[in-house]
């Protein structure tokens, strides 16, 4: 049975895995850790890419339209208001996570992320940040049910190291403990729950806070070999500098040509202001 946590059909518990998954971040958040990532730096800058460019074009369009409106509507003595431009994106390339199988129930895991590019922009002021990640360490315990079947539960502590960049790294160690929990229905179908609990680091670099999720989804089969899953997301972040909470939903496609490889492809969307936008991803998952 495969399922980094008990939510998905993706655990090797008796044998090591590594996989590789092609990522696309048009905003920041995710509702499920993927296996593994690993993306490619564009050859072009990433304020050139089309999508930048339509994401300008777009803003440009929407400040003319304000710009417009409130010349007709507005009292004459009122002052033109101030507009700023602020936003961003992030492409993360190479989020690596390789998977070991101590015992039947037991892993280990590593991860690391290789190369992230960040731009953010305030007013008329653009920064760009290149870097590495942190280091994560991991490790999975089954307590029921290590195959799937039946009620499922899993805990899984794990640790961030601060081997980032600056601008890239957390510049903190953090960690945190997820317990992941599924439930066999007929028909092939699974009932997922994965609850979190984290150490997070402060915005700031200096220092850490509470933070927990919380995930339900149902997998879905579609044939032997094809299966989709459908999910939903809550996050709370208490940190220092502002408090927030994040809801997320997702949906994504699962294929295995045989018993040793995965392929991936998935959407997710947010659902309040303060979640991701959108993320797009496909992904391949290699067992050994």
């Amino acid at each position: 049975d495969w399922g980094i946590y008990a939510t998905r059909r993706r655990s090797c518990s008796e044998n090591g895995s590594i996989s590789t998954t092609i990522f696309f971040i048009a905003a920041l958040g995710a509702l499920r850790r993927p296996t593994v990532l690993i993306l490619m730096k564009p050859k072009q800058p990433a304020q050139d890419v089309p999508f930048a460019k339509a994401l300008r074009d777009d803003g440009a369009l929407i400040e003319a339209q304000a710009i417009k409106e409130f010349q007709k509507n507005a009292p004459r003595d009122l002052p033109m208001p101030k507009i700023e431009h602020t936003g961003g994106y992030e492409i993360a390339t190479g989020d690596v996570l390789l998977r070991y199988g101590v015992t039947g129930s037991l892993e280990v895991q590593l991860g690391w992320t290789a190369y992230t590019h960040v731009r953010t922009r305030s007013g008329i002021v653009a920064d760009s940040t290149d870097g590495v990640g942190d280091l994560l360490v991991a490790a999975r315990q089954n307590l029921l049910h290590p195959d799937g079947s039946g009620f499922s539960i899993a805990l899984m502590p794990f640790a961030t190291l601060p081997t980032g960049s600056d601008g890239i790294g957390a510049g903190d160690w953090g960690g945190g403990l997820i317990v992941p929990m599924s439930y066999e229905l007929p028909g092939g179908f699974s009932l997922g729950v994965t609850a979190e609990a984290d150490a997070a680091v402060d915005e700031d670099g200096d220092g850490r806070h509470f933070a927990y999720s919380g995930i339900i989804g149902l997998d879905i089969p579609l044939t032997d070999a094809l299966g989709a899953t459908i999910e939903l997301s809550a996050g709370r972040d208490e940190d220092p500098s502002g408090h927030s909470t994040e809801m997320l939903a997702g949906l994504s496609a699962g294929w295995m040509p045989n018993d040793d490889l995965q392929l991936d492809v998935g959407a997710n969307v947010g659902l309040n202001e303060e979640a991701a936008d959108v993320q797009l991803y496909v992904g391949i998952a290699k067992r050994f």
